[in-house]
């Protein structure tokens, strides 16, 4: 893994092994690198491969902090619908 600083961000590179980031309570994103593109996975859930914007405006799991429910975003035609666990 490397880290370089850039306008005050850390800008990781070669991360072939998930890195985890970790909110206050407990909620965690996996992430890592793929020579396509990225994988991706909140707490112990399925991976899911990022190639292109195209893929995150298909499904983008989301947790609200507040309650800890998932909320999952579809695209549908050019607007949003919400769904909660």
């Amino acid at each position: 893994m490397k880290l370089d600083i850039k306008d005050n961000q850390a800008i990781l590179k070669e991360v072939f092994n998930p890195i985890i980031l970790e909110t206050d309570n407990g909620k965690q994103l996996h992430i890592c690198l793929r020579d396509s593109g990225f994988e991706v996975k909140i707490d112990n859930g399925k991976w899911y491969m990022i190639e292109s914007e195209t893929d995150l405006n298909t499904r983008i799991p989301v947790v609200d902090e507040k309650t800890g429910q998932i909320n999952l975003k579809f695209n549908v035609t050019q607007s949003e619908e919400d769904y909660y666990l």
